[in-house]
């Protein structure tokens, strides 16, 4: 301090911001215009200063001048508070940095999913139509319109068909996948009876079920259950859940499809006495491509994207599923929808 007495008071500040922010680096212009508010009796919001230090080092301060006229005299004080916000300021970059970094990578990451939503919509348009193709020409040589096919051969052409139709299903899951995520799907909003659509799911797994020793149950109300939405979409949850429960379901077991009323929600949940799911895996089990342990081991046919399409189109339509299940123990799929208002 004893140093800074007599000495011009913008000496302590960087001359390099004093010039740019006042026009002078002369002491007492610099000075004049610097208290220019101050002399009209409002005091300078507070502002960042570079000022230097003892060392020559530059600290940023918080800084306000404010005047007060001195009794007696026809002079004029001033008051300059300053607050040393080095450190405060320091942190506060390292944060601004920090949060532009994770901004550009989720923009990045945006535009990652995005491109990759457009090339698998592309890829399942492109693959689509070549397999549709292959399978109607297989048909073509099954059904004998060009020649009468010898009975080794209607094996392999059953079999190229199959898998044909498997790669149909799959472009089919991707191509609905990719809407979902991209939001371009159009939803109808219309009253959807999911009684009604009890009928549809026990229609649609019966040649499923065909031939095997599983015992399927369905209980349903009386009255009809209403809720709000895409009725394709609905039916196509309540029959994967179901289709997913015969296909890991082994012979001899049981399969119980149940449709409630609880307070203001449908309640739709499938139990099964299959396989189960790892309960350590289960977290992983809404998500894409993902398959249990337990079916990769029992080499069980299946994409990992069924389960993905069912929580996308449950949750467009408000709702809720969650899953109780363990290794071996059988499973049990609950969806939950808000009712349909009166």
């Amino acid at each position: 301090a004893p140093e800074q007495i007599g000495q011009p008071f913008v000496g302590l500040l960087d001359q390099d911001q004093l010039l740019d922010r006042v026009g002078s680096t002369d002491p007492d212009e610099a000075f004049a215009k610097l208290v220019a508010e101050a002399r009209s009796g409002a005091e300078m919001p507070a502002r960042d200063w570079r000022w230097v230090a003892s060392n020559g080092s530059l600290q940023t301060v918080s800084m306000t001048l404010s005047a007060a006229e001195i009794a007696g005299t026809d002079q004029m004080g001033f008051l300059c508070v300053a607050r040393d916000v080095t450190e405060q300021r320091a942190s506060q970059e390292l944060l601004v940095a920090a949060l532009e970094k994770e901004r550009t990578a989720v923009e990045r990451l945006r535009a990652v999913d995005t491109a990759k939503n457009e090339f698998v919509s592309t890829v399942s348009h492109e693959l689509r139509t070549p397999v549709t193709s292959i399978v109607g020409y297989t048909e073509m040589l099954m059904d004998g319109s060009i020649v009468e096919p010898d009975p080794d051969q209607v094996r392999l052409l059953e079999t190229i068909a199959r898998n044909a139709q498997r790669l149909i299903v799959l472009c089919n899951d991707l191509l609905t996948l990719s809407g979902l995520d991209s939001g371009n799907i159009n939803w109808q909003a219309e009253a959807v009876d999911l009684t009604a659509g009890m009928s549809v799911v026990e229609d649609s797994v019966a040649p499923l079920i065909s031939g095997r020793d599983l015992a399927l149950t369905l209980d349903a109300p009386d009255t009809p259950v209403l809720v709000t939405g895409d009725r394709t979409q609905l039916e196509r949850v309540m029959i994967n859940l179901v289709s997913n429960a015969v296909k890991f379901t082994e012979d001899g077991g049981v399969i119980r499809v149940r449709l409630e009323v609880d307070g203001d929600e449908a309640v739709f949940s499938v139990t099964d006495t299959g396989i189960g799911i790892p309960i350590e895996e289960q977290g992983n089990l809404f998500q894409k491509f993902f398959r249990t342990s337990t079916a990769q081991r029992q080499a069980i046919q299946g994409t990992g994207l069924g389960l993905s399409i069912v929580a996308s189109i449950v949750s467009a339509h408000g709702g809720q599923i969650k899953v109780r299940s363990a290794h071996l123990e059988g499973s049990t799929f609950t969806v939950r929808l808000p009712l349909r208002a009166t």
